[in-house]
């Protein structure tokens, strides 16, 4: 329990001198020698700077005897730290054991807390006697893979998984940080988190935060801050949205090239956070296609302008897609070919979306509402014509022309495929390969759409033990690139900023759930690239949590 102090004491200057005069002296100090409280410490912690990580434990073991001898009869303890990262704040009671072991939820900072550890000799006229320590406060959270989970189904909370094969520069061993924000704010967050998206507000070569966008169960988008997940604004409050209709409620948020989209019961919004983090106006354009259960295609590539985002709008039949550059822009005018016309496609409802091949081709998968049939459907995206201008600007050679935005191939899925594809409870494509991946809640299995007909795999390639149950799965992707994937990959262009971990498109991340509503996290592995197949003799696990409602990468 804090407790708040008015006293303001800095610098601090403790009475050491008894002064006498020639008076007789009738205080209770008559004639004795009085012994100082000697406070030592050992360690890292008998220095005047101190590093913690936010959220973590800060522990300090002085000794604080009476004179040479173990005398602490009569000594009173007592710990404080200042309230705010300034040497002029209100102290606040944090301890009054011997020992201190305090979780450090101050605001990270970068100028130092200041902590008094206070011994008061209670036997000898309360002679106050202190040791100070600067405290600096830092973030303990990195990328990783962050998790969204309820016990109450009610109220949620956000955990973080970091390791070395999601972790970029990590060293530790593998780490679990639970339930951050009932640490840092005494209570779980008040609503449920439901979908999940990372996000740049700034660039990562410039003046940054990293963003957790959560979308609640009852239609409210709120901002956490991924430095100490201190929560910046919701809808609901203001910060998120700053012309709000009656009765908006947002349904999912996602990334594409340089943009944030939010996909709302009423309109559309996108926003270029390199700039700004809140949603104005609604995006006028976009507002005249409906996204089909919240599910596109997107690629965060910031120099591919051309179908950086595909999804299907049921209402009017057909496939959508946005172009971003400067300016936002939509269109319907795919080209037919013999195996599907984009834009008459009534009667659908859709299933999945991804990028595939070349993570900047994408992919839809949709169900007949009439039969209960599924398709994948890939299409070809625009490419400008490619060509030359001689040396004076008189004569241009074109050596590529231009390719039209169209349909490429339909793959139907029947059979087990389907029967597998109605129990579902998560579908989603692979990135760089042709496949397809449909989780039930008992296991994994793949569909392989590189030829001409697609091909399932005869057996799982993961089912969960010790009767579990899949709750959710999806294709691990580095935080870094969900938002600016142009910029991953340093290990073979150094003009890049990060390194693209082993793992980023090549590992399936799956959320199971036992009887008892506890909920494990595991990450698998693929092997044999463009087989689907899963590696579950390596894989990795995280247990700990409650009934896990979603989850997502982050960068940091």
């Amino acid at each position: 329990m804090k407790n708040k102090s008015n006293k303001f004491i800095f610098p601090i200057v403790i009475m050491a001198l008894m002064i006498t005069s020639c008076y007789q002296d009738d205080s209770t100090l008559k004639e004795r020698e009085i012994s100082d409280v000697i406070i030592t410490l050992d360690g890292d912690n008998d220095k005047e700077e101190l590093f913690v990580s936010y959220l973590d434990t800060l522990r300090i073991a002085p000794t604080a005897n009476r004179g040479l001898a173990s005398d602490t009869v009569g000594l009173e303890y007592k710990w404080e730290i200042t309230e705010t990262a300034s040497d002029k704040a209100e102290w606040v009671e944090i301890g009054r054991q011997p020992h201190l072991n305090a979780i450090m939820n101050n605001m990270i900072a970068t100028t130092p807390y200041f902590l008094r550890y206070s011994v008061t000799d209670l036997k000898n006229g309360n002679l106050q006697y202190d040791r100070l320590w600067k405290v600096y406060i830092k973030s303990a959270f990195l990328d990783g893979i962050v998790v969204s989970d309820t016990k109450d189904n009610q109220t949620s909370d956000l955990s973080l998984i970091m390791g070395k094969q999601f972790t970029l520069n990590y060293t530790k061993k593998d780490d679990v940080i639970y339930n951050i924000y009932e640490k840092a704010n005494g209570k779980p967050f008040e609503a449920l988190m439901t979908q999940l998206t990372y996000n740049l507000y700034g660039r990562y070569f410039s003046s940054h935060t990293n963003q957790l966008w959560a979308t609640t169960k009852d239609g409210d988008c709120v901002i956490f801050d991924t430095q100490d997940f201190s929560n910046l604004g919701k809808i609901s409050t203001g910060e998120v949205l700053t012309y709000k209709p009656d009765g908006l409620k947002c349904i999912n948020t996602f990334m594409a090239a340089q943009s944030l989209y939010m996909n709302t019961s009423k309109y559309l919004y996108t926003v270029n956070t390199t700039s700004a983090r809140s949603f104005g106006w609604h995006d006028q354009d976009g507002s005249n296609y409906k996204i089909d259960n919240g599910i596109v295609a997107a690629n965060t590539f910031y120099n591919n302008f051309y179908q950086s985002v595909v999804w299907y709008d049921a209402e009017k039949g057909c496939f959508v897609y946005s172009n971003s550059g400067i300016t936002i822009t939509y269109g319907t005018d795919f080209k037919a070919n013999e195996y599907f016309d984009p834009t008459n496609m009534h009667g659908y409802t859709a299933v999945a979306g991804g990028m595939t091949t070349d993570a900047m081709t994408p992919a839809m998968v949709l169900k007949n509402k009439a039969t209960g049939a599924y398709s994948i459907f890939t299409f070809s995206c625009y490419k400008p014509s490619q060509g030359y201008w001689n040396d004076d600007y008189t004569k241009y050679t074109e050596t590529a022309p231009e390719v039209p935005q169209s349909a490429k191939m339909r793959y139907d899925i029947t059979g087990e495929g389907k029967d597998l594809m109605d129990k579902a409870v998560s579908v989603f494509f692979a990135n760089r390969q042709s496949i397809l991946y449909i989780a039930t809640p008992d296991g994994i299995y793949s569909v392989n759409f590189s030829g001409m007909n697609p091909i399932l795999s005869k057996s799982p390639h993961f089912v969960p033990a010790n009767g579990e149950k899949i709750t959710k799965a999806k294709l691990y992707l580095q935080g870094h690139y969900m938002v600016e994937a142009d910029n991953v990959g340093k290990q073979n262009n150094p003009d890049l900023l990060f390194d693209e971990l082993p793992l980023n498109g090549k590992a399936v991340v799956v959320s199971t759930q036992d009887n008892e509503n506890k909920g494990k996290i595991t990450i698998l592995p693929m092997i044999q690239l463009g087989t689907g197949n899963l590696d579950a003799g390596n894989a990795k696990s995280f247990g700990g949590f409650n009934k896990i409602i979603d989850f997502c990468t982050t960068g940091y």
